[in-house]
């Protein structure tokens, strides 16, 4: 009883805040979304003493919110509660962190939560734009890239099983990100391109999506691009996993 009196009631700094994000995160949360989370992850642990799995609901209470607006024209507020959303999703991995909170219950809530959010408001947005721009490939477009979003988050999940580690730490991953920011280091040195993941990540695929509900007109444009990355991301995980199968196969490992 005395430890968790003295968990509920312990205050954590800001340094420890800091500390509670992850070690590779996308250039766009490094550089956006986690300065937001950081201030409210230190006001919801020392203030208001929320789970992580709190504030995943959060999220998907926000993110639904924002699918509701976008069907009734409120473009302009539904983007900031996507961003909210996003900003919410990077607060409950850092809570779950500082609070020794990590489970694998908590990261299926977060993930079911994080892709029925993410198709639910894709879907409205297609449908919605399908009225207003008749375009007759839009929604079969969106039904693509919902297929593929499903497919690469199989395969991840599948090969990280596999090889029990994050996928950017395979060999095939890894070498391809080691390329480009050694390369990116030399047009933009003061960004620590050592914490950054290259591809396409939750980050660049929720501010697309954001920049698609203020702007809907470039929508199928933003289609194209997602299906693209997403498709590159899907071969190089595949390649990845193929190349780490016949290299334990050269070991006599299987």
């Amino acid at each position: 009883m005395d430890r968790l009196e003295r968990m509920l009631t312990r205050k954590y700094t800001w340094d420890e805040v800091k500390c509670s994000s992850k070690m590779k995160d996308g250039i766009i949360a490094l550089y956006l979304y986690r300065k937001f989370a950081y201030v409210l992850t230190y006001f919801l642990v020392n203030v208001g003493n929320v789970s992580a799995n709190q504030v995943t609901l959060l999220a998907f209470a926000s993110w639904a919110s924002s699918a509701i607006l976008i069907w009734f024209d409120q473009n302009i507020v539904a983007s900031i509660l996507i961003f909210l959303g996003f900003v919410l999703d990077c607060t409950d991995g850092n809570i779950a962190r500082l609070k020794n909170q990590v489970s694998k219950k908590g990261k299926l809530l977060d993930t079911i939560s994080d892709r029925i959010s993410y198709l639910s408001i894709l879907l409205v947005l297609a449908v919605k734009i399908s009225f207003i721009y008749p375009a007759p490939h839009l929604i079969a477009l969106a039904g693509l890239l919902i297929v593929l979003l499903i497919i690469i988050d199989v395969v991840r999940r599948h090969v990280e099983k596999i090889v029990a580690s994050d996928i950017h730490d395979t060999h095939v991953i890894n070498n391809f990100e080691s390329k480009i920011k050694a390369k990116l280091k030399k047009i933009i040195p003061f960004i620590n391109w050592e914490n950054i993941i290259i591809g396409i990540g939750a980050d660049l695929e929720w501010t697309l999506l954001i920049i698609t509900v203020i702007f809907p007109l470039i929508f199928i444009f933003i289609l194209y691009i997602l299906i693209l990355l997403i498709g590159l991301g899907i071969f190089l995980i595949t390649v990845s996993l193929i190349g780490y199968l016949n290299s334990k196969k050269g070991r006599g490992t299987i």
